[in-house]
Order: structure tokens, then C-alpha cells, then sequence
């Protein structure tokens, strides 16, 4: 028997052994954090063909387990993140009467100054701004959003309320004094 053959059938008995000692554990802790038996499945699922793409990885891990509840939470969180911002597009396409390439920034209730400055914006300052102050989101909210640290949201958010106060001629707003 070849070494690649033998070292496939170890991957598929530890795996296995794996799947029986510990797919209840983790089915429950997606179940816990997603509320949700047929998506905790999944997760779980995905989470076992990620273990097998990535064997190298888990062969070489102290914990195998803890290493698989690990790919756990983060497809928990990945699929979390990608339910709220489908459902947030979601909301705005129903709130859509007409098309919004017809209407413009008035059209909206919005200044075109104000429109222009946040439009000039590098593109992740402009993102914080419009989640912040358009959706109404806090930072924390917006880092889960989209997959940044607290601390990043913040600093973006600082920066792009200076330019957008340099850009309109006004005092920063929201920062701390």
C-alpha cells in the first residue's frame, strides 16, 4: 500500500472518530448560536468538509476538536454576518418604490453638498458613514457588519467625520471633546 494511501485512511479514521465523539457538541453549539436545527446541521457539515480540505491543518492541532469548534463559531459568525447584511439589502429593496438610478441625492432628502463629501470618501470611511448614519447602526454593529474590529470602525469613523467637516466647512460632529 502506498504512504499517500495510508495516510488517507488515517485522515478518515480520525475524522471519523471525530465526526462520532464530537458532531452532537458541535451541532448544539451552532444550534445555540444560530437558533436554527437544519442551519446548525450545515454548519456543521461544512465544517467537517473544511476539516478534510484543510488536514493538514488539523492533523498538526494539540485539540482537534477545539480546532473544529473553532470552524464552528467562525462559519456561525460568517453565516450571521452574511444574514444580516442580506437582510438589511433585502429591506431596502422593499422600501424601494421606484428606481433609484431615476432619483437623485434630493430626491432622497439628502443635501448634494453633504452627498458629494461623503461620496469623495475613500471607500471603507464612506461604508462606516453610510451604516452609521444612514442605517443607524452602532459600531459594534457595524464591525460585525462588515468584519472589522471595533477599534477600526472607530478610527474610520473619526477620519472621515474630520474630512466631511473639512470638505463642508463645519465643526466635527460625534467626536469626544
Amino acid at each position: 500500500m502506498s504512504r499517500d494511501r495510508e495516510l488517507e485512511r488515517e485522515r478518515d479514521r480520525i475524522l471519523t472518530s471525530l465526526f462520532i465523539d464530537h458532531y452532537d457538541p458541535l451541532r448544539r453549539l451552532a444550534y445555540v448560536v444560530m437558533g436554527d436545527g437544519p442551519i446548525a446541521e450545515e454548519i456543521v457539515m461544512e465544517a467537517f468538509a473544511k476539516a478534510m480540505a484543510k488536514w493538514h491543518l488539523v492533523s498538526k492541532a494539540d485539540y482537534p476538536a477545539a480546532y473544529m469548534r473553532q470552524i464552528v463559531v467562525n462559519l456561525c459568525r460568517s453565516k450571521i454576518r452574511r444574514n444580516i447584511l442580506e437582510r438589511k439589502v433585502g429591506e431596502m429593496f422593499k422600501r424601494r418604490e421606484e428606481d433609484i438610478t431615476d432619483r437623485t441625492a434630493e430626491d432622497y432628502g439628502m443635501d448634494i453638498d453633504i452627498w458629494k463629501a461623503v461620496q469623495s470618501l475613500p471607500e471603507r470611511q464612506r461604508i462606516v458613514v453610510v451604516l452609521r448614519y444612514l442605517e443607524d447602526l452602532s459600531e459594534p454593529e457595524i464591525a460585525e457588519v462588515i468584519d472589522l474590529p471595533v477599534g477600526t470602525v472607530k478610527s474610520q469613523l473619526s477620519r472621515a467625520r474630520r474630512k466631511l467637516a473639512d470638505k463642508l466647512g463645519a465643526p466635527v460632529v460625534g467626536e469626544a471633546s
